[in-house]
């Protein structure tokens, strides 16, 4: 008995059918090795960067600035470590990897750290990956924060680095002198200014690898570079005496009701400026609070320009940054002009005659006894009065080309200036 054999029959259309699936999924495998390709060769470097800057988090390591001394080693300026909170607002997620409110996160930064509620939620909204909420934190504050990260299973997204603050352990003391910093730790006015490219130092950085929840990849593309502290300072300023100018200076400004004053003490010996002072004074650790309480109580009124002329007014050092004129002080060059010239001797009597009033050029020039005058003097006397008149009488004496090639051997005037004026 013969078996009988089974004929599977294919039906054309099916064929058909299957070989246009052949040819698309061919097609189809093409297109996806030219997208590969393409990918990998044409767009390669670009996209390779565009994962290196997402996935790289480089940090700023601020180094600390150095300490200023007066004379006697007390410090007027030091820096402390504190916090800087920064957020990167696409990366704030709960453990789960689901995204936190960011209403909720503005209303409590806003609590924590005293700021602008609306300010803080554009900031949380903006599309940057990183933007700074709060500088130079103290630690309470970051204690807070932390907690309310633990509470709220905040666990990525919140950066917490370590910064340099400023600090000036007698707030007004010398204020004029040694200025302050501004948020980046730089040197905004007086020698924290002039002096800024030796007290802060170099900041260093570390760069490392992050994923997607902002937690670090060990690899070989990390580095390190440690922060170079700034170099400590002495000043000549000793703060006991410092303490006395300020004191009898503001004594004499408030009973005398004049706008300003200004005492520099300086060592006859060496130069060394042992104070200089200026007053009104300013708080070295809040500098931008209006000094008086008229300005503070209408601060909030004047226009941006007013109040920045107002602040710069109040930070000008006047005893070296406004112009005054010699005045008396300038009767020692002109005695010792005359002296090296042999124009005169020191206790020649009657060589000058003071009757309280000399005329130059028209013009009058009392002296502080016009009504008493000092009558005949020597050179001696005259100096010791301070009688305008003699002096006057001993500067026509030696002449304006005598006296000019004397202010320049003084370092008074350059030779340009002594040319020009020579001249005229």
């Amino acid at each position: 008995m013969k078996k009988s054999k089974k004929v599977i029959k294919i039906n054309n259309t099916n064929i058909k059918k299957l070989r246009v699936m052949e040819v698309f999924l061919f097609f189809l495998f093409i297109l996806l090795i030219i997208r590969l390709a393409y990918l990998q060769f044409v767009r390669g470097n670009w996209l390779s960067k565009q994962a290196s800057t997402q996935q790289t988090s480089t940090k700023t390591i601020d180094a600390s600035r150095g300490i200023i001394y007066d004379t006697n080693g007390k410090v007027l300026a030091i820096s402390a470590e504190v916090d800087t909170v920064s957020v990167n607002p696409t990366r704030l997620k709960h453990s789960d990897n689901t995204d936190v409110d960011l209403d909720f996160v503005a209303q409590s930064f806003s609590s924590i750290f005293s700021l602008d509620y609306t300010e803080t939620l554009n900031k949380l909204s903006s599309e940057q990956s990183y933007v700074t909420i709060a500088s130079k934190v103290e630690s309470d504050k970051i204690d807070q924060l932390r907690n309310w990260m633990e509470t709220n299973d905040v666990t990525s997204g919140i950066n917490i680095d370590s910064s340099i603050k400023r600090y000036y352990p007698y707030n007004n003391l010398a204020s004029h002198v040694i200025g302050f910093t501004g948020t980046d730790n730089t040197g905004l006015f007086g020698l924290e200014n002039s002096l800024d490219s030796i007290l802060s130092g170099t900041v260093g950085k570390s760069v490392t690898i992050t994923d997607s929840i902002n937690s670090e990849i060990p690899n070989q593309q990390q580095s390190y570079i440690a922060a170079k502290d700034g170099s400590n300072v002495y000043l000549t300023i000793d703060v006991n005496i410092q303490s006395i100018a300020e004191k009898y200076l503001s004594q004499a400004v408030i009973d005398n009701v004049a706008d300003y004053g200004t005492i520099v003490i300086m060592e006859p010996s060496t130069g060394n400026v042992l104070a200089m002072a200026n007053y009104p004074d300013y708080n070295l650790n809040t500098p931008y609070t209006p000094i008086d309480v008229t300005t503070l109580e209408t601060w909030d009124t004047l226009s941006g320009q007013e109040q920045s002329n107002y602040l710069y007014e109040m930070w000008r050092n006047k005893a070296v940054q406004n112009t005054y004129e010699p005045g008396s002080t300038f009767k020692i060059i002109t005695s010792a002009v005359g002296l090296e010239e042999g124009i005169v001797e020191a206790e020649t009597p009657d060589i000058f005659y003071c009757n309280g009033q000399e005329v130059v050029d028209d013009i009058p020039i009392n002296c502080w006894r016009y009504k008493n005058p000092h009558l005949g003097q020597s050179l001696k006397q005259a100096l010791a009065n301070s009688c305008n008149p003699s002096f006057i009488q001993l500067g026509l004496k030696i002449g304006a080309p005598t006296l000019y090639k004397y202010y320049d051997a003084f370092r008074i005037i350059n030779k340009h200036k002594f040319s020009i004026l020579r001249r005229s």
